[in-house]
């Protein structure tokens, strides 16, 4: 019967850190498909705007800032990572 050892290896903690803000990162282009839908709704259907499902309207404007306040705290998110020294290996 062979003889099994219970070895554990100790991965550095940066590995686990650049792979959670990989996913948060990563996971932000899956909000990118819908909005993306509904402002080709709203750019293609000649009136500017789409009618919500509640019956309010949301136009291009309201759509761009949203993405915009959107990219925005991605940014912000992404810039502090780096500031705080995340993405070094050392």
């Amino acid at each position: 019967m062979p003889v099994v050892h219970d070895i554990q290896r100790r991965f550095n903690i940066r590995f686990y850190i650049i792979a959670m803000l990989f996913l948060l990162f990563d996971v932000e282009i899956v909000f990118l498909w819908p909005w993306a839908e509904a402002f080709y709704q709203s750019c293609t259907n000649g009136a500017g705007s789409i009618i919500v499902d509640d019956g309010t309207v949301a136009t291009k404007g309201f759509l761009l800032f949203g993405m915009g306040m959107f990219f925005l705290i991605l940014l912000l998110g992404l810039v502090y990572e780096w500031k705080k020294g995340a993405f070094e290996w050392d």
